[in-house]
């Protein structure tokens, strides 16, 4: 019955012109306004303990780590550390883009900040490459994902926030799958560069640059394993790793 009379609300609601999302809210603000008044009282209670929670500031902190270091061109560092990675494999900006979201996913916890930080500097130079603006923003959307499952990743937050379950223990449980699925992910695009072209022609291999680049990169890739074995070990709590990543990204961006 319950059920029925909220797809009746929300039918009406519909066919009044109000947008979905809000149709939705207010059929069931209805429903509990006819039926159960007290659980409107209770609502406010539930999001302040919700809200009310330290695990919760890990999210906005690893958020904060990642956009320092963007802001701070640790950002561009990675771009050129993956370079010299792939460039044994004759990989292009393709290739790159995959690595690098594996590397920046692993800092930020976030896909919104990864797609936001790498695409606005490898989709133009894509482009500039020969790569369709498609396929640039497609590599770039589907490389992010990885942003979910490298930890530290928000949604295994909120998780263990929600569940009760061990930080730690999700961290580890998602960075091998998260790896496995850049792996695949590296090679998928490695051959479609390849079939169309896309890939840049073969340079030597220059030790100078390369040494360049991975003391420039080694910072970055030190955050995520940082990350990780604290929280998986029971050094610090996500929270307080979290607050170590940010001073982390402080000092590799001042000093």
């Amino acid at each position: 019955m319950a059920m029925i009379l909220l797809l009746l609300f929300l039918l009406f609601f519909a066919f009044l012109g109000i947008p979905l999302a809000f149709a939705i809210v207010a059929s069931c603000v209805t429903y509990l306004l006819l039926n159960a008044r007290n659980l409107l009282s209770m609502f406010p209670q539930k999001v302040w303990t919700g809200a009310w929670s330290e695990l919760m500031i890990a999210m906005p902190l690893f958020m904060l780590a990642g956009e320092l270091m963007n802001t701070g061109g640790i950002t561009k560092r990675i771009i050129d550390f993956c370079l010299q990675i792939v460039k044994p494999f004759h990989g292009g900006l393709g290739e790159v883009n995959v690595v690098a979201s594996m590397i920046f996913g692993g800092i930020s916890g976030s896909s919104v900040a990864d797609t936001s930080a790498l695409g606005s500097i490898l989709i133009p130079a894509m482009e500039k490459n020969g790569y369709p603006p498609s396929a640039s923003a497609g590599i770039t959307v589907a490389s992010s994902t990885m942003g979910m499952i490298i930890p530290p990743s928000t949604p295994m937050i909120v998780y263990a926030m929600i569940s009760g379950a061990s930080v730690g223990g999700l961290f580890m449980a998602g960075a091998i799958p998260g790896i496995l699925i850049g792996i695949t992910q590296l090679v998928v695009v490695w051959f479609i560069s390849r079939k169309n072209g896309w890939h840049p022609k073969k340079t030597k291999f220059n030790k100078a640059e390369f040494k360049h680049a991975v003391l420039a990169g080694i910072p970055a890739l030190l955050m995520p394993i940082f990350i990780i074995m604290c929280v998986s070990f029971g050094i610090c709590t996500a929270s307080e790793s979290a607050g170590i990543a940010v001073l982390y990204a402080l000092l590799i961006v001042f000093l």
